[in-house]
């Protein structure tokens, strides 16, 4: 796993390239945690090129969205597509988090 971050307006994007799970998930835990420290943090995840994400990867984004919303921060999720768009779905995580087509729409839907 990969992970690139870049501030686009004010909003953290997070590129996750790859594959997050039970293996990554530790390191993408300890990352994301420097990422919410930040009052009123607004994240993108962008999971425009991940391969593959787990039930661990998922806990992971669930937890992020509980601490953000506790801390009056934002999560929104793009560029789901194949494997991952269909675990995500399935799972209920689209009811649960917001998601959107692109990073740039992502970035003004939390705006």
């Amino acid at each position: 796993m990969d992970i690139t971050t870049r501030n686009d307006s004010g909003v953290m994007v997070v590129k996750v390239i790859g594959r997050l799970d039970s293996v990554t998930g530790l390191e993408f835990e300890e990352k994301s945690a420097e990422w919410m420290d930040i009052a009123n943090a607004r994240i993108v995840i962008d999971c425009s090129e991940l391969e593959y994400i787990s039930s661990y990867g998922l806990r992971t984004l669930l937890a992020m969205t509980k601490k953000l919303s506790d801390s009056c921060g934002k999560l929104a999720i793009c560029g789901l597509s194949g494997l991952v768009q269909e675990v995500v779905t399935v799972s209920g995580f689209d009811t649960i988090i917001p998601i959107f087509d692109d990073a740039e729409t992502a970035v003004s839907g939390l705006q």
